[in-house]
């Protein structure tokens, strides 16, 4: 079945729509959390969402249904993207021009690695075979 999810930053809390039609009757769950994510990503094939907090440093897992769980990151989150079956989270360093990835595992939510990138990371794509950070001058494949 496919899902839709809708967020509301507003009320800080989170609508997961079990269709893409938003007819009577559908039937909505709803996770609360206690802060504004700055970013959001789907696991595909999996019930959970993935959301950033730059606030509390720290990577938060929604399951449906369930209590949320999170991690630490060694630094603010930035972007994130879920692809090749991994969470990847951009951050930044203390180090001017050189930030970093964080790679969680989703099945364990654990930190897996961190892999550093020259570059001030302004976001994070994927195309199902490589990872791709970009900047204002340039796009770094991995």
């Amino acid at each position: 079945m496919v899902k839709k999810i809708v967020f509301a930053p507003r009320l800080a809390c989170l609508f997961v729509v079990q269709s893409l039609a938003f007819a009577a009757g559908s039937e909505l769950t709803q996770t609360h959390i206690l802060f504004t994510p700055t970013d959001i990503a789907a696991a595909p094939g999996q019930n959970k969402i993935y959301l950033t907090n730059k606030h509390a440093g720290c990577l938060v897992e929604a399951e449906r249904n369930s209590e949320t769980k999170e991690i630490s990151l060694p630094n603010p989150p930035g972007n994130m993207i879920c692809a090749n079956g991994k969470v990847f989270v951009t951050f930044a360093t203390p180090a001017k021009g050189t930030d970093a990835v964080a790679i969680v595992d989703p099945q364990t939510f654990s930190l897996t690695n961190t892999t550093p990138i020259s570059m001030d990371i302004r976001g994070i794509i994927a195309d199902g075979q490589y990872i791709y950070t970009y900047d204002y001058y340039r796009i770094v494949a991995y």
